[in-house]
């Protein structure tokens, strides 16, 4: 029998990939010049993500990645670093996902000598202040116990497949983390895990657009203060084996249904059968993709909701992203199919006409 999950709602690769290869810096240096062009990119992938958590501290990943990019330095209070950012028309931030941490920022070649010090600043000298802490900390909660529960069945469905898929691995939290984890954390628990993971010896260096080597040479040694310690490393999650149709009813008050179909994946980036896959997925029901099969038979077809769609790989942020979001690599996939939020009376009917581990909210 074919093994599988859905998840029912009832509603209301680093992105730069060009080798460095021929160039005096080692493999952790990832570099794509672009002659003439204005601005400079950067991104420093730090190897650590939500799958890092400790048990009893779901989210502390991303609350960590935070307070680097959303809080004060050493330097200035975040209150200065906005109004230093301002004028230049810049900023910096973080992206957490499951295995990844991506420290990034862009800004016009004409204001690196401003912009650089407030950049580097972020990751090496964090202040770590306790109304950062929070204010940040109470942002995750918020999103938890009011937008995700409330506010957006689409996302909520597919938080209890992703947490039903990867039960009991470090996969098995969405990358926000927990209520009773978020509660959990504290300011000294966002300290250590900073010193644990944000090291010289855990990081890639990505560098696009119209940058010098200066800059480059500036931004390794900057990267190079940081500790001289080696994480542990977190092998590829040893999920339990799906034993035919399993289905999870999200019970709400609501004149929708949002449904989520999946099931865990092998096939990765670079493996013989994977672009044949993508190829098929396209045809069924690629992200925004109106003309896949998927879209035809429930939307235009049925008229039933917004969009149908498919993915082989994490797609986070899918329901405002037109494209792939890059910088969200895992050594784990699942396949799954959106179905967004339909009419109650319809909700069978639209499973049916997509006929494919489930998880419903009704």
């Amino acid at each position: 029998m074919k093994k599988i999950m859905i998840t029912l709602i009832t509603a209301m690769a680093l992105s730069l990939i060009i080798s460095s290869c021929g160039t005096k810096y080692d493999d952790n240096v990832v570099l794509l010049p672009v002659e003439n062009d204005p601005t400079v990119s950067i991104k420093i992938w730090f190897k650590v993500g939500s799958q890092n958590d400790p048990q009893g501290k779901e989210g502390l990943a991303n609350l960590t990645a935070a307070m680097i990019s959303d809080g004060a330095t050493k330097n200035n209070s975040y209150e200065q670093i906005l109004e230093k950012l301002f004028p230049l028309a810049a900023g910096y931030g973080c992206n957490t996902s499951v295995e990844m941490t991506v420290y990034s920022g862009r800004t016009h070649i004409d204001n690196m000598e401003e912009y650089y010090p407030l950049f580097v600043d972020g990751f090496l000298n964090p202040a770590f202040e306790e109304t950062d802490f929070n204010r940040l900390k109470d942002e995750a909660l918020n999103y938890l116990k009011t937008n995700l529960k409330y506010s957006s069945d689409e996302e909520l469905g597919k938080a209890v497949l992703y947490n039903d898929i990867f039960e009991g691995t470090p996969y098995g939290h969405i990358t926000t983390g927990t209520i009773t984890g978020l509660e959990s954390i504290t300011l000294d628990d966002v300290k250590n895990f900073y010193n644990e993971y944000y090291t010289s010896n855990n990081y890639v260096l990505g560098v696009g657009g119209g940058y010098d080597e200066k800059l480059v040479d500036d931004l390794i040694a900057d990267l190079n203060k940081l500790p001289d310690t080696n994480p542990q490393r977190i092998s590829k999650p040893d999920y339990r084996e799906i034993d035919g149709y399993e289905v999870t009813i999200v019970e709400k008050n609501a004149p929708a249904t949002a449904i989520s179909i999946g099931f865990p994946i092998n096939l990765l980036r670079g493996t013989k059968d994977f672009y044949a896959l993508a190829i098929a997925n396209s045809w069924l029901g690629e992200h925004r993709n109106s003309s896949s099969h998927l879209y035809q038979v429930i939307r235009e077809a049925r008229g039933l909701n917004y969009g149908d769609y498919s993915y082989i790989e994490n797609f986070p942020q899918g329901g405002r992203r037109q494209m792939p979001p890059t910088n969200v690599a895992r050594k784990q996939q699942i396949f799954e199919i959106w179905i967004r939020p339909v009419p109650n009376e319809t909700k069978h009917f639209a499973l049916e006409s997509c006929n494919t581990r489930i998880a419903i909210t009704s």
